[in-house]
């Protein structure tokens, strides 16, 4: 398995376990004694974890670490990571982009996705 993809992974699966558990990126982060941003990074799979912190993000989640390994159909994790990766693509796109161009784009997908909410409402 490609590193990249087992950090995706792992990363995915404490995001799953934290917000099942009601718990923010803070909140996660001082349960574990660390930052907030580091968790952020780690559960986007921007960060390669130790495995002393891989043991406290266990215990913080309440769980054994190899739980942090259980990813479930392989379906569901890849379309979280493709997921991730268009969403990469478009925040690349916007980084290059004036602020006005970006608060267009803002607005428009605040239309788009408010007309699709209401469909969803009529059915």
């Amino acid at each position: 398995m490609e590193g990249d993809v087992l950090l995706n992974l792992v990363g995915a699966r404490i995001k799953t376990l934290r917000t099942q558990m009601g718990l923010s990126q803070v909140e996660l982060a001082e349960r574990a004694k660390s930052q907030d941003t580091y968790i952020g990074e780690i559960e986007r799979g921007n960060r390669n974890i130790s495995l002393k912190m891989l043991a406290k993000i266990a215990d913080a989640l309440e769980v054994s670490v190899d739980d942090l390994f259980t990813f479930g159909e392989i379906k569901e994790t890849e379309s979280i990571l493709q997921q991730q990766q268009l969403i990469e693509i478009v925040k690349s796109k916007l980084q290059s982009r004036s602020l006005e161009d970006v608060q267009l784009v803002q607005r428009m997908l605040d239309d788009l996705f408010n007309s699709i909410d209401e469909q969803y409402r009529r059915k």
